[in-house]
């Protein structure tokens, strides 16, 4: 702290300290050296606050989101974190001699259950599935649901290979005795897939990708319930790489277009915003979701080429409604921490709006929390200079990632959009209500707007309008749509 004060001149941080009574609370710091005329420190200031509150807020919060909120199992977010630790540890020689395994699940014919049976039941099977999981492993295994029917563990201190196979033939035994839900006894099967750190992999894409291969080739081969990466498990590979190629020429082919979901405000009872969304079209018909494009874009340079497209087409097409003597609204495109990071990105939004003839005040860029994780500082700065443009910053899907209130605090942001994750529970039980509430508190005491994303029913809207979230966002009000499709939506009168 004090290097930081006599080289910066400043520092700010959170502390802790003690009230009279010997009670620990926890404050934010924040101190400047004032200097003489030749240069010498005179005296210091200080900025006491204390953030007592806030922090057992986000401690609520933090405790609750880790959590995958059907099964109590860890959450996709805190176990990629979680199995990023575990390789630095080893990377750094802690426990050099200790592989770790990805072993990757998935029920079999877990949708005819569903489907037939309906969704409550499938839940129940989701949660006793969780339960006989976690039961199955040692007490320093970590398992999580990835999402869906599948479900992911982390398997420390594994020496040999029969450790694993050990395990993984324990799990399906306990999986094998039948299900008994609402007096239906069902039997269930499931496929695994495993990949050792570091033989099948050194980083966390790659780790989970290969069990994920492995556990589709147990799918396939159907008497084979368990699979070991393989590197000829190239499937998926081979699909990646056709990915690849394609992206290199599918802004030149004009194969991407964007769709656009509305958002409404409903004390105002109209659109106030919409969200684009990228789409792809191959040349002969086939469309590739961006949940598989996208992260093959990252990985290979193709993000900042079609970012800027995205920026680009975005900001003429809001620009042509108005023109069209349509209300203005603001137009939100999501940008990836690649893009933030590049150092002309203020320099091509600067381009763009001035090229679209878009005021700024009618773009809003959403970044996620994944922020927090990458270059902060960097990207804090980057923030400051896109809001010196006049462009707002939103926090994308907040509530799954690892923010924490001085972070928060120190971005210049204006907007929380809260997960559909969240939303997607609301009056399932009292518990995820009061996760819900938190969020929207969470944002009040950092005077900060509140967009609700993933809306789908009545019940959910009556909650949010009740407790005070009024902009919102999903399929109750419309579907992603074409831009042509939007210029009906302008003149609509929402009710709730």
């Amino acid at each position: 702290m004090w290097n930081a004060i006599i080289n910066a001149g400043k520092w700010q941080g959170e502390i802790s300290n003690k009230r009279k009574n010997g009670d620990i609370y926890q404050e934010w710091l924040s101190i400047i050296a004032v200097r003489d005329d030749r240069g010498n420190i005179e005296r210091f200031v200080g900025m006491l606050s204390d953030i007592t509150d806030s922090k057992q807020r986000e401690n609520k919060i933090e405790v609750l989101t880790n959590r995958d909120s059907l099964t109590d199992l860890y959450n996709r977010d805190y176990f990629v974190n979680k199995l990023n630790y575990e390789m630095l540890k080893r990377n750094e020689e802690q426990e050099p001699k200790k592989e770790l395994a990805i072993v990757f699940l998935d029920i079999d014919d877990f949708k005819e259950i569903n489907d037939t049976l309906g969704h409550l039941i499938g839940d129940s099977v989701l949660k006793e599935f969780a339960f006989r999981l976690k039961g199955s492993l040692r007490e320093y295994d970590i398992a999580a649901r990835f999402g869906g029917d599948e479900f992911i563990l982390l398997l420390r201190s594994i020496k040999e290979d029969y450790e694993l196979l050990s395990i993984a033939n324990r799990i399906l035994e306990e999986i094998k005795r039948p299900f008994l839900i609402d007096n239906i006894e069902l039997h269930i099967t499931a496929s695994l897939g495993i990949s050792r750190y570091p033989k099948d992999g050194i980083d966390s894409t790659t780790l989970i990708r290969n069990a994920d291969i492995a556990m589709y080739r147990s799918k396939e081969i159907k008497s084979k319930k368990i699979t070991m990466f393989e590197s000829s498990l190239d499937e998926k590979v081979k699909e990646y790489f056709k990915i690849k190629n394609n992206l290199r020429n599918a802004i030149a082919n004009n194969e991407f277009f964007l769709y656009y979901q509305p958002i409404i405000d409903i004390n105002k009872k109209a659109l106030v915003g919409v969200e684009a969304l990228l789409r792809w079209r191959l040349s002969e018909g086939e469309f590739i979701p961006p949940m598989k494009f996208i992260p093959v874009a990252e990985r290979n340079g193709f993000m900042q080429s079609i970012g800027e497209w995205v920026l680009k087409t975005a900001c003429e097409q809001n620009r042509a409604w108005q023109d069209k003597g349509h209300n203005p609204i603001f137009m939100s495109v999501n940008v990836s921490i690649i893009q933030l990071e590049q150092s002309n990105f203020c320099d091509v939004l600067k381009k763009v709006l001035k090229e679209s003839n878009l005021s700024p005040q009618y773009l809003q860029l959403e970044i996620t929390e994944t922020i927090f994780t990458k270059n902060y500082d960097d990207i804090v700065q980057t923030i400051k200079r896109i809001n010196a443009l006049g462009v707002e910053v939103a926090i994308d899907d907040f509530g799954t990632g690892y923010s924490s209130l001085g972070q928060l605090s120190r971005l210049e942001i204006t907007k929380l959009k809260i997960d559909r994750s969240f939303i997607s529970v609301i009056n399932e039980n009292e518990n995820k209500n009061k996760i819900v509430r938190a969020v929207i508190s969470l944002a009040e005491s950092l005077n900060l707007e509140l967009v609700a994303e993933g809306v789908e029913t009545k019940e959910q809207l009556d909650f949010l309008i009740k407790n005070d979230c009024n902009v919102v966002q999903g399929f109750l009000f419309s579907e992603p749509i074409a831009a042509i499709e939007v210029e009906k939506q302008f003149k609509k009168e929402y009710e709730h």
